[in-house]
């Protein structure tokens, strides 16, 4: 990071279930492609939930493999996603978890949710137009903060 001119930016690494951090410090936390690996994605999302300050969001950025098209269309391909989402699953994961990403963050005590899907075409026929990945975005305030904004009336939003 040094390199890019930043000072203040360091990479950690933690089990999310026994974090080294004192909750109710992090004004915002973000998550992307860590919950689909879990077998329990609403206890990992309580556990995050104290770490967040009064006001605080998160933002979690699944995918959801299930939902996949092709172009053109490709058994290859079809059954490669197929042996992934099995592969997951017998893991202990969901690779189709982005879906349920609404009710997951209900269940572990979030509120005023925000749920936008994406879809990206890929024509994997013209490499030229090959951009982007396929995310879901959710921006949510947590304890009790209003949709459009924090308890200071600061407006947040999160968009991707």
């Amino acid at each position: 990071m040094a390199a890019a001119g930043l000072t203040n930016v360091y990479f950690e690494q933690a089990d999310i279930f026994k974090l080294p951090y004192i909750e109710d410090s992090f004004d915002h936390i973000f998550v992307c492609f860590v919950l689909e690996h879990l077998s329990k994605p609403v206890a990992a999302l309580k556990e995050l939930k104290d770490y967040l300050k009064e006001g605080g969001t998160i933002t979690v950025i699944e995918g959801d493999h299930g939902s996949v098209y092709f172009y053109p269309e490709s058994d290859a391909a079809h059954k490669a996603i197929q042996c992934q989402v099995e592969l997951q699953r017998r893991a202990g994961g969901n690779a189709m978890i982005g879906r349920e990403l609404y009710p997951l963050l209900s269940q572990s005590g979030f509120n005023s949710i925000h749920v936008s899907p994406r879809m990206v075409y890929v024509d994997s026929s013209k490499s030229e137009l090959i951009e982007g990945f396929t995310k879901k975005d959710i921006h949510c305030h947590d304890r009790g903060c209003p949709r459009s904004g924090n308890p200071s009336g600061n407006n947040r939003t999160t968009r991707f």
